[in-house]
């Protein structure tokens, strides 16, 4: 998955002319944010809109949230504006505000490049970013951007966001680890130890209260888990090159095999029945209050 910031096009009441470039790459006016002058001069300072994600419906509360947001607006000289959306409605909310982009956030959070966000570059709505990023003295961080993974940002030659760099390998399952003492289980090493631990998670008792109460693992309406497991069982990221031809994983045997390995864990009770409509602002609520051990 890819994960990126787009930059949309907006102007702004509090601006002055400058002479710039279009997103078209044309000659232009381009407006420039009055809120870039000293703020000790009385200005207002320009106003930035970012949409992102919410994952789990408290954001901006953690203890240094307030710290890092002054300095952002310090650092920048702008006043920025969250507008958080939760997970669950994000792609609905994105495409909703990439069909009006008078009124689109300034910077946008994605996960993909999907049809709305190609369609709407090709419309002109972002900003063609490459002549910032290839400016190492201006930007001596982002222009050490990995090109290769630019280029996945890039529609008709315009680089329209930044990603969001992520280490390789940085996704996997936590386990209760006082459950697998307690059932004797060892660290899990292939996918039948997985499998297993999460079957005696559910009927072997590991809270140790007698009832059949927990399961072996927790779910939500957020489907990323699956595209993490279903590598497992070897399917591809997105597309495999089959012949000399790119394939979409669900053409292929392994993505089936996948399929039928879920099936297997929910035919089986390994994974509560209403998995499926649960927010994912609650994800974490299960493991925490005893339900499910993974």
């Amino acid at each position: 998955m890819l994960g990126a910031a787009l930059v949309g096009c907006k102007s702004n009441d509090t601006t002055k002319e400058t002479q710039g470039t279009d997103p078209q790459g044309k000659s232009a006016d381009k407006k420039e944010s009055s809120g870039s002058k000293d703020s000790a001069e009385g200005e207002k300072k320009a106003e930035i809109t970012m949409m992102t994600f919410d994952f789990d419906g408290s954001p901006l509360s953690g203890k240094h949230a307030a710290e890092v947001l002054k300095k952002m607006e310090d650092y920048t000289n702008t006043k920025v504006n969250f507008d958080w959306v939760p997970s669950d409605n994000y792609e609905e909310k994105l495409t909703l505000a990439l069909a009006d982009p008078d009124s689109m956030p300034m910077i946008m959070a994605v996960g993909s490049m999907n049809g709305a966000i190609v369609s709407s570059a090709e419309a002109g709505a972002f900003w063609d970013l490459n002549e910032f990023i290839k400016d190492s003295a201006a930007y001596p961080n982002l222009s050490q951007a990995n090109e290769n993974v630019n280029k996945a940002l890039t529609i008709d030659g315009q680089l329209i966001g930044i990603y969001r760099a992520r280490p390789i390998g940085r996704n996997g399952i936590g386990y209760r680890k006082d459950w697998a003492d307690k059932l004797g289980l060892s660290e899990p090493k292939t996918i039948d130890d997985i499998y297993n631990m999460m079957y005696q998670f559910t009927y072997g008792d590991p809270d140790g209260n007698g009832k059949d109460d927990t399961y072996g693992v927790a779910l939500c309406k957020y489907t990323g888990p699956f595209d993490i497991m279903q590598t497992w069982l070897g399917c591809g990221n997105g597309w495999v090159e089959k012949d000399g031809q790119l394939v979409p994983v669900h053409q292929t045997e392994e993505y089936m095999e996948a399929l039928h390995w879920f099936k297997k864990m929910y035919d089986d009770g390994l994974v509560y029945k209403d998995w499926a409509v649960r927010d994912t602002a609650t994800w974490a609520d299960s493991v925490k209050n005893g339900e499910c051990g993974m």
